[in-house]
């Protein structure tokens, strides 16, 4: 199974985060507005709606 992944380096801290509006499940979260977002994996589907969403690439998907 795939889940989605941040890469740290990449991630901007959007506000508000468009590819935390693109997950359907919601398993991506921010706990504040300038924090960068995280995934939580046993909410994500892995289809992949967030990796086109994010402008700056910082998603990726990863095998678990």
């Amino acid at each position: 199974m795939k889940v989605a992944q941040v890469d740290y380096e990449r991630c901007e801290a959007c506000s508000p985060c468009p590819a935390r509006k693109a997950c359907r499940t919601k398993a991506l979260i921010k706990m504040g507005p300038d924090e960068q977002a995280i995934v939580k994996p046993s909410d994500c589907m892995g289809c992949g709606d967030c990796i086109d969403a994010c402008p700056f690439r910082a998603i990726t998907m990863k095998e678990m």
